[in-house]
């Protein structure tokens, strides 16, 4: 487990090691949507199992990302003001942690 992480339950209801889940309120319709991305990004990379703490945290920070541009773009949906520099940087961030995980999956040699 990874150091001032702490562990929520074995394993989310989405499959995903509770250990790569921050602590929150499981409840909150936030923590269940960023639960969702979690998986989903996880998934694109070849899934949670065998991450670098490195990665781990990688993954955590896109799929909170992720949970911010949504926000973001419901607001602007909604017709309210949105900072277009903080979506755009939120969107480019994201999506560069989730190209460096997908290189770095790539590049780790899968055990037979």
């Amino acid at each position: 487990m990874q150091p001032n992480m702490p562990e929520i339950a074995t394993r989310s209801a989405a499959g995903m090691p509770a250990t790569l889940i921050a602590d929150g309120d499981g409840r909150s319709k936030h923590f269940r949507r960023f639960k969702e991305l979690l998986t989903a990004l996880a998934d694109q990379i070849g899934g949670a199992d065998g991450l670098s703490p490195a990665q781990a945290t990688a993954l955590r920070n896109a799929a909170a990302l992720q949970l911010r541009a949504e926000q973001l773009q419901g607001a602007l949906v909604r017709g309210q003001s949105v900072d277009g520099g903080e979506l755009a940087r939120v969107v480019m961030v994201a999506d560069r942690l989730i190209d460096r995980l997908r290189r770095g999956r790539a590049a780790t040699p899968i055990a037979a």
